[in-house]
């Protein structure tokens, strides 16, 4: 019935700072939506600031879409649910000390009782992204 991974969309307050977070963390840039031009761009050369903007991981795309911008739209952050996003990676200790390295503030990796082994951090807009091993391989 369902095809394909789930796409995420995200509203953020910047969408340059939040492609540089996510850059950040070895998300791929796909490129920003010019909407005068109707075109994808790698380098925004404007006018004002990027409306949306696409990063992927794996499979997975992650549209960053500004909160009020190039398209017209008026988005309500309060209107947006809260969701967390689960990232599996293969070295949850390893990416911590990278993601400190980096200056972000991510939680220590700690096992869960659910079978993770597990560190959360929030991007520049709150969004929270939990990444994770299983602490027992999949049978």
């Amino acid at each position: 019935m369902f095809k394909g991974p789930i796409g995420v969309l995200l509203y953020v307050n910047d969408v340059r700072r939040s492609v540089n977070f996510y850059r950040s963390l070895g998300f791929s840039f796909k490129g920003y939506w010019d909407f005068n031009h109707h075109r994808v761009t790698a380098d925004w050369e404007g006018p004002g600031e990027p409306g949306y903007a696409e990063v992927t991981v794996g499979d997975v795309g992650v549209g960053l879409h500004a909160q009020d911008k190039s398209d017209g739209a008026k988005h309500d952050p309060a209107s947006v649910s809260a969701a967390e996003h689960h990232l599996q990676i293969d070295d949850p200790d390893a990416f911590h000390r990278l993601l400190v390295a980096k200056g972000c503030k991510p939680t220590e990796p700690a096992d869960m009782p659910w079978g993770w082994r597990m560190l959360s951090v929030n991007d520049p807009d709150g969004h929270r992204w939990n990444f994770y091993k299983p602490l027992v391989p999949a049978a």
